[in-house]
């Protein structure tokens, strides 16, 4: 209640996001009552009417000095949705057979697969297309395993 933003708001900021429901205040304003709910509404910076890791970054870019209070708040883009069709590796649509094949053919040396369906030949998603794709993809087409397969 200072009228200033400093580290110790951004350390209540990150108090309020990671006890959300249980939160309660650690300190007492001036006035002698728990100011717990005024505090956690003045901490949502962005105005969604969530105090989460958006206010955080807000007032983290406050501190940093890459954003004024009051500015209007940067888009936040959404994270782009894998639309890979992992083990289609001859882009018909489907998976089959056939992708095996392209796929034995590639790693054979006999076949390049297009830029656009590397990442759908990378059935691991390790970064690599190899003898473990084809395993995986024969083990997908049994219904053994499903697409993609995420190294542990």
């Amino acid at each position: 209640h200072d009228g200033k933003v400093t580290e110790a708001d951004l350390a209540l900021l990150l108090k309020i996001q990671a006890e959300i429901d249980t939160f309660k205040q650690d300190y007492k304003d001036g006035s002698n009552h728990y100011s717990g709910v005024t505090n956690e509404v003045a901490s949502d910076v962005n105005f969604d009417g969530t105090v989460d890791l958006k206010d955080v970054e807000l007032i983290n870019a406050y501190l940093d000095g890459t954003y004024n209070l009051g500015d209007p708040v940067p888009e936040q883009k959404e994270p782009e949705k894998d639309t890979t069709l992992y083990g289609d590796i001859s882009g018909d649509g489907a998976i089959n057979l056939a992708d095996v094949i392209y796929i034995n053919k590639a790693i054979a040396g006999s076949y390049i697969i297009p830029e656009s369906l590397k990442p759908s030949a990378d059935v691991c998603k390790d970064g690599e297309i190899n003898l473990d794709d084809t395993l995986v993809l024969l083990k997908y087409l049994i219904n053994l395993v499903k697409l993609p397969v995420i190294p542990e």
